[in-house]
Order: C-alpha cells, then structure tokens, then sequence
C-alpha cells in the first residue's frame, strides 16, 4: 500500500550502458539563418555544416562563443557575417546546462 500522494513504479529497469553522449549543432541556410540541434545523425541529415559535443567542462559564454566560432568557420565568406553576428542565445537553448566540449566532426 502506498500513501495518498505517493506513488510507485512497477516494471523491469531497461539501463543502457556504454552509450556515447554526444550532440550536434548545425546551421541551416534558408531564407533566413537558423540553428538546429539534437543527435549527431539527425543534424547530419539537415545541414553540413554542424559541430559535435560531448559532456565537458568547458561552460558559459566562452563555450558558447566557441561553438558559434567553430560554426561560422565552417561556412562560406558570403554567410558568415551573418551566422557570426547571430546572437548566443539561439545557440544556448540547445546546449545542455551551457557546459559540454567541442569534438572534432
């Protein structure tokens, strides 16, 4: 029995071990530049020009910066004004607690 406002979970654990975390976020030009995140296939499908990062402990604007650095890299002379001078922000919403480390694609 289980007290008014408890509850409990039934069932077999599923672990999954030995799983890499990572997560990519690329730039998609249309007509206006967005950003995508989420797994690293998923991006790859969307765009080319995407970074990869994995748990670590680099944090903060800094990292962020980074990640916008390394994106705007990647693109053509006539884009990259544009992806450089985009805001941090819409790279932070998919960073997980603004901390990770940038790999090599």
């Amino acid at each position: 029995s289980v007290p008014h406002g408890a509850f409990a979970v039934n069932g077999k654990r599923n672990w999954m071990r030995n799983v890499t975390r990572k997560l990519a976020i690329g730039v998609v030009e249309e007509e206006k530049t967005r950003f995508v995140g989420g797994a690293v296939d998923a991006v790859k499908a969307q765009t080319k020009n995407y970074v990869t990062l994995v748990p670590g402990d680099a944090e903060g604007k800094e990292f962020l910066k980074q990640i916008l650095q390394a994106l705007t890299l990647q693109l053509p002379k006539e884009q990259r004004e544009k992806v450089g001078k985009a805001p941090i922000e819409l790279v932070r919403e998919f960073v997980p607690y603004t901390k990770g480390r940038l790999v090599k694609n």
